[in-house]
């Protein structure tokens, strides 16, 4: 693998230079998504409509190198329904989440431990990190994955998996048998 090709940017890209932020101070972020960015996020999730998506965090230093991005991410979001394909509304408020850390050198002389909670990710830290892409993949993750209809049913089914209906047009597969087993012995 090429580690030297661009990766592509994301549907909702906000991208900070940290060389260019100061260490002493939070960075306050509060992102909507444009027409376009939602008509990109809906084709990236699968959806009919994004019509709202608004990302508010907050990107704080942490420790000696790191930074701790803490917000939300609040979308309005259509998806079809698995049943019937019909639109299904799902208001989304998401956490975010992220630490930023440096990677690890393996040739340091001294090692560092640092205490970090498990429940936040921990993403490599580069001088351009985008937060947009942190809302976005915090949306994705909490979209229902099999959104369905309030009025969506299937047919009951019974043991076999066939439907009621079917299992009383559906012959008895020992009806034939029994009647050969009545002509062999002349019972007809």
């Amino acid at each position: 693998m090429n580690d030297s090709l661009p990766s592509p940017t994301p549907e909702f890209s906000r991208r900070i230079d940290l060389r260019r932020a100061n260490r002493g101070a939070a960075i306050p972020i509060d992102e909507t998504a444009t027409p376009a960015e939602q008509e990109a996020l809906a084709a990236i999730l699968d959806a009919i409509e994004v019509p709202k998506f608004r990302m508010t965090a907050t990107l704080s230093p942490l420790g000696r190198d790191g930074w701790s991005l803490k917000g939300s991410v609040r979308a309005t979001v259509i998806q079809p329904c698995v049943v019937s394909l019909r639109p299904v509304v799902s208001r989304i408020d998401a956490p975010i989440s992220l630490r930023y850390m440096p990677e690890e050198r393996p040739n340091a002389d001294i090692e560092v431990m640092t205490e970090l909670s498990d429940d936040v990710d921990t993403e490599p830290l580069t001088p351009q990190i985008d937060v947009g892409l942190a809302a976005q993949e915090a949306l994705a993750l909490a979209l229902p994955p099999y959104p369905r209809h309030k009025d969506a049913s299937l047919p009951a089914m019974d043991d076999a998996g066939d439907t009621p209906d079917a299992a009383e047009e559906k012959p008895n597969p020992f009806a034939a048998l029994s009647e050969l087993r009545d002509k062999l012995e002349g019972k007809e």
